[in-house]
């Protein structure tokens, strides 16, 4: 990964911590779907974030690039829209600690 890069990337990772405490207020099933589009962009190679993904990964990862697609492509098969809101309604609190969505 490029300096420019993983700079962009420290700078976006401390945006989401200081996001934090918003994010913990939003319906995870909101999250969810958010997330899913997001994976939507990456696995697909003909859009940018999926042909950068496609740049970067090699590298960073020292998988081939066949490799790499094909970790995105089935990781993001199995991990649409239905699979991430059902995640999130495992993972939620207990009732008595929820906030009200």
């Amino acid at each position: 990964m490029t300096e420019l890069a993983e700079r962009a990337l420290r700078d976006m990772l401390e945006r989401l911590e200081e996001a934090g405490a918003a994010l913990r207020e939003r319906d995870p099933a909101d999250i969810a779907e958010s997330i899913a589009r997001a994976w939507g962009l990456i696995a697909n190679p003909e859009l940018a974030p999926g042909r950068a993904a496609r740049s970067e990964l090699p590298a960073s990862t020292g998988l081939t690039l066949p490799m790499v697609a094909w970790a995105l492509s089935s990781t993001f098969e199995r991990a649409g829209s239905a699979e991430l809101r059902e995640a999130a309604r495992r993972m939620l609190p207990p009732e008595r600690v929820r906030p009200s969505w």
